[in-house]
């Protein structure tokens, strides 16, 4: 069949299109997250840090902690169910596995930079 289109054709993502789809969806999300987790809880990482420039925000890195270890859970459901032969039979249930990851990160991002901000911004008097 010849492309009759206006537009380029559409590339072929070994990635997404190739037989291992679901490993490159294992592999390159949850690094980037680890990663992430590595960055700031680790003994230098940002945390460490906050605890000990503004030891009141001990109870919010307490609680990004927790969060980092649900993240981590719902991204590993994903994966896990995306895997599995059946998932292209419930796609409904990976699309909504898939937002409620979605939305969990766009909150932990957003509350991350308020924090960062109240740290640094009120404490450290980046303000004129």
């Amino acid at each position: 069949m010849r492309w009759n289109s206006p537009w380029p054709p559409p590339r072929r993502n070994a990635t997404r299109d190739g037989p291992n789809a679901s490993t490159s969806l294992s592999v390159e999300p949850s690094a980037d997250f680890l990663e992430h987790i590595k960055i700031t809880e680790g003994p230098d990482g940002l945390y460490h840090e906050l605890m000990q420039t503004v030891p009141r925000l001990s109870g919010a890195v307490a609680r990004f902690t927790r969060e980092h270890n649900m993240i981590t859970g719902l991204l590993g459901d994903l994966v896990d169910t995306a895997s599995t032969p059946t998932a292209s039979q419930d796609v409904d249930h990976v699309r909504d596995l898939g937002t409620a990851l979605l939305g969990r990160l766009l909150r932990h991002r957003q509350r991350g930079s308020d924090l960062c901000y109240e740290a640094f911004q009120i404490d450290i008097g980046g303000e004129t």
